[in-house]
């Protein structure tokens, strides 16, 4: 390692059945930086039989980590949720801990393709924190609906984060972690979409960001309508005529990228195929198999959304239960957290309309609402017809 480099460090979180895409984020990473070290945060425990983990680097689990509520916070959030939710705890442990000075993070649907830490070494010269945003030109030539889309996911990719040790990071990280404590949900209706959109009040407050705009950082299936990828010398891959230091395959799908909408470019249907190779060849298919460490109650009883959400709003009837995973042994509180279920509205504003019960009120006042009603009338009279299936009784 040269004189006066930081070592190349880097930080994924997972679920124990996705051990395959945390080995290929971060055997890519260490193919393109030898000198890197590896920290994973596995965010559940390995099942009794699950294959043991066999995963380059430092593994600790986010019960190690200073969480508010303890494993109340580890109940509260799904498994998707729980991902980003301990992220900042995650970045702040590592750079105390293991007395880190430069840390990247990279979700582990992310393949590294070429070295990119010089990259962050010179912004880290002026900044502290650095991130990527979703597009880096003006959006005109996309649909509405896809400006749209961009808007409730927020203006910076989450996947990505880069931070250097000292007093400016220490405060940014204090200030996510309070928003995370209970806002880290996927509630795209409510425009939250987990620790992601947040940053969009982060950013400008804090001089100490960084937005990064290299065409090579990130690479996803969200700004390819502004990056031309190409497949160069030695089989190098290139956006905008640079190389592609990363790719992002949020909504992985292995025939056609994403799940998320339709991509053309060939090239990037060539690198999804190539990713589900690797990951394949990693083990996915075996470990997919594996159910999420907190699914479940210790009794074996699966965890509801409904229940979640009973501990996400911290209903003061179940504020003294350390252990929520342990309700079902509690008698008078698992009554009391199934009768809750069955009459509070949902904290995520998506899963409101699951119960028609309770979304009845929600429904009838948007049902008479002079705007939304007439047009909801129209639209399930002349266009859709199947939404008068969910028209609300008694109006």
């Amino acid at each position: 390692m040269t004189e006066g480099r930081s070592q190349p460090t880097l930080l994924t979180i997972g679920t124990c059945n996705h051990q395959a895409r945390i080995a290929v984020v971060a055997e890519s990473f260490l193919r393109h930086h030898p000198a890197g070290q590896i920290f994973i945060c596995l965010v559940d425990r390995p099942g009794s039989g699950m294959v043991p983990l066999e995963m380059p680097g430092t593994i600790f689990f986010a019960e190690e980590l200073a969480l508010p509520g303890g494993r109340r916070f580890l109940f509260k959030y799904e498994a998707f949720e729980l991902c980003c939710a301990v992220k900042p705890y995650a970045i702040n442990y590592v750079l105390q801990r293991h007395a880190i000075s430069h840390l990247a993070y990279l979700d582990t649907d992310i393949l590294v393709m070429k070295d990119f830490w010089r990259d962050l070494e010179l912004a880290w010269t002026t900044h502290s924190i650095l991130l990527t945003p979703h597009i880096t030109r003006l959006p005109g030539n996309t649909s509405t609906e896809f400006q749209r889309s961009l808007v409730q996911h927020g203006a910076y990719n989450g996947g990505f984060i880069a931070v250097k040790r000292g007093d400016e990071t220490n405060q940014f990280l204090q200030c996510w972690t309070n928003l995370l404590a209970d806002g880290c949900i996927f509630d795209p209706m409510n425009n939250i979409y987990v620790d992601q959109r947040w940053l969009d009040l982060l950013v400008p407050s804090c001089d100490a960001i960084a937005v990064l705009r290299d065409p090579g950082l990130n690479v996803a299936y969200w700004n390819l309508h502004e990056r031309k990828l190409e497949v160069g010398h030695k089989n190098a891959c290139t956006v905008n005529d640079q190389p592609v230091k990363f790719f992002h395959f949020s909504g992985f799908d292995r025939n056609s990228l994403t799940s998320k909408l339709k991509v053309l470019d060939p090239t990037a249907l060539a690198l999804a195929r190539y990713y589900g190779d690797l990951l394949e060849q990693a083990g996915e298919e075996r470990f997919r198999a594996d159910p999420y460490g907190w699914d479940y109650y210790v009794d074996g009883t699966p965890i509801s959304l409904e229940h979640r959400d009973i501990i996400l709003a911290h209903h003061p009837a179940l504020a003294d239960v350390a252990d929520p995973f342990a309700l079902p042994q509690m008698p008078a509180k698992w009554q009391e957290i199934e009768r809750l279920a069955s009459i509070v509205s949902p904290v995520r504003v998506g899963h409101r309309y699951r119960d028609p019960r309770k979304a009845e009120d929600l429904l009838q006042r948007l049902y008479r609402h002079p705007v939304v009603g007439t047009i909801w009338k129209l639209w399930s009279r002349f266009v859709n017809q199947s939404l008068r299936h969910y028209s609300p009784p008694h109006v």
